[in-house]
């Protein structure tokens, strides 16, 4: 089962794709802060315990104010699509393979990795009635006030040449 929406993704690689942006921000970059990738690794399990949690507001503090995503949805987009996709998807299973994070400077990082989703439709009444996507994703970062936040998104279900 999988919902078209324009360019031919799904509505859930879109929630995914989102729950993986809000996970690859950084937390304080201080003199005790681990190093970005470790940082990063470490962001990733904590976005996902707020997305099963379904908390959109939580998920948004790691997107930096002037964010867009290939599809140009801004921060206030991005909230209206996170709540419309929990509601849909209570229930996912999110993994991020292969995760690379390059750093450009003390300020700018990229990040890409691959990112494998379950989740049943809120509206199925069969329990094994799945939808699944696997996608590749790429990441702009920014340091802001000490913490890293995503400024672009970029997502293909092919992997990246």
């Amino acid at each position: 089962m999988s919902i078209s929406l324009n360019g031919g993704r799904t509505r859930l690689a879109d929630f995914f794709l989102t729950l993986t942006l809000l996970a690859l921000s950084l937390t304080a970059c201080g003199p005790d802060a681990p190093p970005p990738e470790q940082a990063i690794g470490n962001l990733v399990q904590q976005a996902q315990d707020a997305g099963a949690a379904g908390d959109v507001d939580g998920l948004l503090t790691v997107l930096s104010s002037d964010y867009h995503d290939i599809d140009g949805r801004d921060r206030r987009k991005m909230g209206f699509l996170l709540r419309t996709l929990f509601a849909r998807y209570p229930d996912s299973v999110v993994l991020v393979r292969g995760l690379a994070v390059t750093l450009i400077s003390d300020e700018l990082a990229n990040a890409n990795m691959q990112v494998f989703v379950v989740a049943r439709d809120k509206a199925s009444s069969a329990p094994l009635d799945l939808d699944g996507e696997r996608l590749w994703m790429r990441l702009d970062l920014r340091l802001e006030d000490h913490d890293w936040r995503v400024t672009r998104a970029q997502w293909r279900s092919e992997q990246w040449n």
